[in-house]
């Protein structure tokens, strides 16, 4: 019996870093997912867990090649599985599971963006190592968990709210934004709002303009959630034009 680890069908989407972790093989690749409309509803797929360690597969030989029985196998398969699982840091085991909200997009080891997260979703995220929530949307529209701050609280996570109307970003949420990111930028940390259409623009525009990455790089992120249009398309090109960058949204 032989242990292989697969290749991330998903390619590359984290940014490289000190604290990068290694990929150790997904199973289960992140859809990329466009809504119709503005305030569209979108949950990434849920597949059935793998019984062995995420990413893993077990190959077994012939009786050719020696195998033994298959309750040997069986028990030996199990045994190596789960001792070579229990040497990953649980962090990994997390990052390979899908949050349960729509149009996740993982940006680093650090940060990730996406739609509303289910109540449930909310209240195991110390558990895989969120340490910080930015919500981008007022906590009163529709799609809001209202005990959202009250979820986080008990798990000692900080939750910041950025209430952007979507009809009428501004100048000033960019900047209320950044002065977030100064904050909580260093931690693990979730951005979202309803559907990752607020998140996915203000994340796009603070690495473009605060951390110098590339615009076509940065803006990958955004085309995997939507084209920002509506009140979003001039607000993404005039906030990055007064910034000195010159970028038409497509």
């Amino acid at each position: 019996m032989t242990m292989t680890k697969p290749q991330d069908p998903r390619g590359n989407q984290a940014e490289s870093g000190p604290h990068a972790a290694p990929v150790l093989g997904f199973i289960n690749p992140l859809p990329s997912v466009t809504p119709a409309k503005a305030g569209a509803q979108f949950r990434n797929v849920n597949l059935d867990p793998d019984p062995l360690p995420p990413g893993w597969v077990v190959r077994r030989g012939d009786s050719s090649s020696g195998a033994t029985p298959a309750s040997t196998s069986l028990r030996r398969n199990f045994l190596i599985g789960a001792s070579a699982f229990a040497a990953f840091p649980a962090s990994w085991t997390f990052a390979q599971e899908k949050l349960d909200a729509p149009n996740v997009v993982p940006i680093s080891d650090l940060w990730t963006t996406s739609g509303q997260p289910t109540a449930a979703a909310l209240a195991g995220l110390a558990a895989r190592g969120f340490q910080s929530v930015i919500y981008l949307a007022p906590p009163t529209v529709d799609s809001a968990v209202k005990e959202e701050p009250a979820i986080l609280a008990k798990q000692g996570v900080d939750y910041h709210n950025i209430p952007i109307p979507f009809g009428a970003p501004a100048e000033k949420h960019f900047d209320d934004f950044v002065a977030a990111m100064r904050l909580y930028g260093k931690q693990k940390l979730l951005v979202h709002c309803e559907v990752n259409m607020r998140a996915s623009c203000m994340m796009f525009l603070y690495r473009t303009i605060i951390r110098k990455v590339p615009v076509e790089t940065a803006y990958e992120s955004v085309t995997k959630v939507w084209t920002p249009r509506f009140a979003w398309k001039p607000y993404v090109e005039s906030t990055l034009a007064r910034h000195g960058i010159k970028f038409e949204v497509y």
